[in-house]
């Protein structure tokens, strides 16, 4: 497994490979910008989600059908901040038809240059060990992606529809007092687990005699 990191901002991504500074939204950011199902999601952190058909409401003494599957939540959220990576693993790898080693959209998502983390494990250890220093709390693990027209269940910060499973997304999440974006998290020079940023038009993006070439 290894990790990919896309983004527009090229200062950005070469301060995250040289001084380890990553920078991490809160969940409002995401779920309070629809952008057609890409980069955001209005169901971001919902506790749970549900289908319409048979589910009404009331207003003003008049009964409404609801139009679509919908989410609610209830009582406190136990994140507040996300930070989401593409993780391509052997089973990713295999669901690939074209040969791909990752999906192309990626790069209309969430920007034109990447960095490759090739030490995952490594990298997840020293971000962890620094959250700790700072006395947040977090979870990270793989997100799995539901049916949207027939689940009907628990949310939280590591499910979503499958209309994202493209992005084969792994997610920090973590719990801060911190009302904006964290950006005060510096992991030092991370140049022996992470290579870049390397602009798309440098990548190769292809699975050739069973070797993935970025």
């Amino acid at each position: 497994m290894f990790f990919l990191k896309f983004s527009d901002d090229i200062d950005h991504l070469s301060s995250f490979v040289n001084k380890g500074h990553v920078y991490i939204n809160n969940f409002e950011y995401f779920a309070k910008h629809e952008d057609a199902g890409h980069k955001y999601d209005r169901h971001e952190l919902a506790s749970r989600y549900h289908q319409h058909i048979g589910a009404s409401l009331t207003l003003d003494g008049k009964k409404f059908k609801i139009a679509e599957p919908f989410s609610i939540r209830l009582g406190d959220v136990i994140f507040s901040h996300i930070f989401c990576l593409c993780a391509v693993t052997e089973e990713t790898l295999k669901k690939t038809s074209d040969k791909r080693v990752f999906d192309e959209r990626l790069w209309r998502d969430f920007g034109e240059y990447i960095v490759l983390i090739h030490n995952p494990r490594e990298f997840l250890s020293r971000l962890v060990k620094k959250i700790n220093e700072l006395k947040y709390y977090c979870e990270h693990d793989f997100v799995q992606y539901f049916c949207p027209i027939t689940y009907e269940g628990e949310v939280g910060a590591f499910r979503k529809r499958n209309i994202y499973d493209y992005q084969c997304e792994y997610r920090i999440a973590i719990n801060s007092p911190v009302d904006g974006p964290l950006d005060n998290i510096y992991l030092g020079d991370l140049s022996d687990i992470a290579h870049g940023p390397v602009h798309k038009s440098q990548s190769i993006n292809r699975i050739e005699n069973d070797n993935a070439k970025l």
